[in-house]
Protein backbone atom coordinates (compact mmCIF):
# COMPACT_ATOMS: atom_id res chain seq x y z
CA UNK A 1 0.00 0.00 0.00
CA UNK A 2 2.81 2.43 0.84
CA UNK A 3 4.56 1.65 -2.44
CA UNK A 4 1.31 2.28 -4.32
CA UNK A 5 0.97 5.65 -2.56
CA UNK A 6 4.52 6.59 -3.51
CA UNK A 7 4.02 5.56 -7.12
CA UNK A 8 0.73 7.44 -7.30
CA UNK A 9 2.29 10.57 -5.80
CA UNK A 10 5.26 10.31 -8.18
CA UNK A 11 2.89 10.08 -11.15
CA UNK A 12 0.89 13.05 -9.90
CA UNK A 13 4.02 15.16 -9.44
CA UNK A 14 5.17 14.26 -12.96
CA UNK A 15 1.79 15.32 -14.36
CA UNK A 16 1.60 18.62 -12.48
CA UNK A 17 5.26 19.63 -12.64
CA UNK A 18 5.27 21.41 -16.04
CA UNK A 19 2.35 23.68 -15.16
CA UNK A 20 3.52 24.20 -11.59
CA UNK A 21 6.98 25.15 -12.83
CA UNK A 22 5.49 27.59 -15.35
CA UNK A 23 3.37 29.20 -12.65
CA UNK A 24 6.35 29.51 -10.30
CA UNK A 25 8.30 31.31 -13.02
CA UNK A 26 5.30 33.50 -13.82
CA UNK A 27 4.98 34.39 -10.16
CA UNK A 28 8.57 35.64 -10.15
CA UNK A 29 7.92 37.86 -13.19
CA UNK A 30 4.95 39.80 -11.84
CA UNK A 31 5.20 42.35 -9.02
CA UNK A 32 4.74 40.71 -5.58
CA UNK A 33 1.68 42.84 -4.81
CA UNK A 34 -0.14 41.93 -8.04
CA UNK A 35 -3.56 40.32 -7.54
CA UNK A 36 -2.59 37.33 -9.70
CA UNK A 37 0.41 36.60 -7.45
CA UNK A 38 -1.83 36.65 -4.39
CA UNK A 39 -4.27 34.33 -6.14
CA UNK A 40 -1.59 31.86 -7.23
CA UNK A 41 -0.24 31.70 -3.67
CA UNK A 42 -3.72 30.94 -2.33
CA UNK A 43 -4.35 28.27 -4.97
CA UNK A 44 -0.93 26.71 -4.36
CA UNK A 45 -1.66 26.40 -0.64
CA UNK A 46 -4.99 24.73 -1.37
CA UNK A 47 -3.59 22.35 -4.00
CA UNK A 48 -0.62 21.36 -1.83
CA UNK A 49 -2.93 20.63 1.10
CA UNK A 50 -4.98 18.34 -1.11
CA UNK A 51 -1.90 16.68 -2.62
CA UNK A 52 -0.53 15.97 0.86
CA UNK A 53 -3.83 14.37 1.92
CA UNK A 54 -3.76 10.73 0.71
CA UNK A 55 -7.56 10.48 0.68
CA UNK A 56 -7.98 13.68 -1.32
CA UNK A 57 -5.34 12.90 -3.93
CA UNK A 58 -6.66 9.38 -4.53
CA UNK A 59 -10.27 10.54 -4.75
CA UNK A 60 -12.08 10.15 -8.03
CA UNK A 61 -11.77 13.29 -10.12
CA UNK A 62 -8.86 14.79 -8.18
CA UNK A 63 -6.68 15.32 -11.25
CA UNK A 64 -9.66 16.61 -13.23
CA UNK A 65 -10.22 19.26 -10.55
CA UNK A 66 -6.60 20.38 -10.30
CA UNK A 67 -5.74 20.59 -14.01
CA UNK A 68 -8.35 23.26 -14.88
CA UNK A 69 -7.27 25.39 -11.90
CA UNK A 70 -3.68 25.38 -13.14
CA UNK A 71 -4.76 26.07 -16.72
CA UNK A 72 -6.92 29.00 -15.60
CA UNK A 73 -4.03 30.45 -13.62
CA UNK A 74 -1.80 30.14 -16.68
CA UNK A 75 -4.33 31.91 -18.92
CA UNK A 76 -4.92 34.63 -16.34
CA UNK A 77 -1.16 35.15 -16.03
CA UNK A 78 -0.91 35.78 -19.77
CA UNK A 79 -3.68 38.37 -19.50
CA UNK A 80 -2.06 40.03 -16.49
CA UNK A 81 1.36 40.07 -18.15
CA UNK A 82 0.02 41.59 -21.35
CA UNK A 83 -1.82 44.24 -19.35
CA UNK A 84 1.35 45.23 -17.50
CA UNK A 85 3.34 45.16 -20.74
CA UNK A 86 0.89 47.51 -22.45
CA UNK A 87 1.03 49.90 -19.49
CA UNK A 88 4.82 49.95 -19.54
CA UNK A 89 5.21 50.14 -23.32
CA UNK A 90 5.87 53.47 -24.98
CA UNK A 91 3.16 54.65 -27.31
CA UNK A 92 3.78 56.78 -30.40
CA UNK A 93 3.38 60.02 -28.43
CA UNK A 94 5.60 58.73 -25.62
CA UNK A 95 8.28 57.77 -28.12
CA UNK A 96 8.24 61.31 -29.58
CA UNK A 97 8.64 62.74 -26.07
CA UNK A 98 11.59 60.44 -25.47
CA UNK A 99 13.28 61.62 -28.66
CA UNK A 100 12.80 65.25 -27.66
CA UNK A 101 14.55 64.61 -24.36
Amino acid sequence: AALDDIESLDKLVAELHPQANYLATAEAVLPPDHLWVKRVKKERTEVLARVMDPKARTASGFRQQIAPKLSNLKEDYATAYLGLHQQARLGVNDDKSKIEL
